[in-house]
């Protein structure tokens, strides 16, 4: 378990230059009309990435999960003993500084829900297609594609700043 999803250099090769992934998913949403969930903040040294970029909102999950995981990287060393009352850590919204670390329930800030779905998807397209993992893909192929990205952006949302999606467990 590492504490953090990305580094900020790697955040910053997918998320920061043109023709990025980020490039991408804006340009998808504004083709759809979506922009207007957008954050558009001012940019200057101190906000590199322009972060928030969509304005993140706790879940139902979301302090219950984040308390957790970094309990359990404080367990393993790999968080300060004082990681629960950082600010920087405990934000919902993504550091602009490229030496912090991004965190699971920042993803939201960076991605939006578009963005988000369209991770799931490409993950569950990749699990039902596995030839090479077939009894892993068998595990999924009771419900339709559109069923588990459906539940699984419910989950994922709101556990990872997007609000209180998700209405089961």
């Amino acid at each position: 378990l590492a504490p953090a999803l990305v580094s900020q250099q790697e955040r910053f090769e997918l998320f920061g230059s043109e023709g990025s992934l980020l490039a991408h998913i804006t340009q998808f949403r504004e083709s759809d009309g979506l922009q207007s969930k957008r954050v558009f903040p001012k940019m200057d040294d101190s906000n590199k990435f322009g972060y928030p970029l969509f304005k993140p909102a706790k879940g139902r999950h979301t302090d219950m999960f984040r308390e957790k995981y970094v309990n359990l990287c404080i367990k393993k060393g790999l968080m300060p003993e004082d990681s629960l009352s950082s600010e920087k850590i405990n934000s919902l919204e993504a550091s602009n500084d490229p030496e912090d670390t991004i965190y699971f329930w920042q993803l939201y800030s960076v991605l939006g829900e578009d963005g988000m779905k369209k991770v799931i998807t490409i993950f569950y397209k990749s699990v039902l297609n596995d030839t090479e993992n077939a009894w892993f893909a068998e595990a999924f192929k009771e419900k339709s594609l559109k069923r588990h990205v459906r539940g699984q952006c419910e989950f994922w949302l709101d556990l990872m700043g997007g609000g209180g999606e998700y209405k089961k467990g």
